[in-house]
């Protein structure tokens, strides 16, 4: 679920419930000009509440996770 977007740094903050100790976790991913996108054009479509899937890779030398895809459920899906 998404907790907020910043397009101003090209991040998208999630939520996540961890499978293993059933706690919630934020995560900001950046998202990045390769990043693809489905059901949605940009991060300037996506809002906060929206249910996004993240394909997500680790940079070690950056700390930061950034987006490989995004996607978007339909509406009613």
């Amino acid at each position: 679920e998404v907790q907020k977007v910043d397009l101003n740094a090209k991040t998208v903050t999630i939520s996540e419930i961890d499978p293993i100790t059933d706690t919630e976790e934020k995560k900001e991913i950046l998202v990045e000009d390769a990043t693809i996108f489905s059901g949605v054009k940009s991060l300037r479509d996506i809002r906060k509440d929206d249910n996004v899937t993240v394909e997500a890779q680790y940079d070690e030398p950056t700390d930061v996770w950034k987006a490989v895809s995004v996607e978007v459920a339909e509406a009613g899906a």
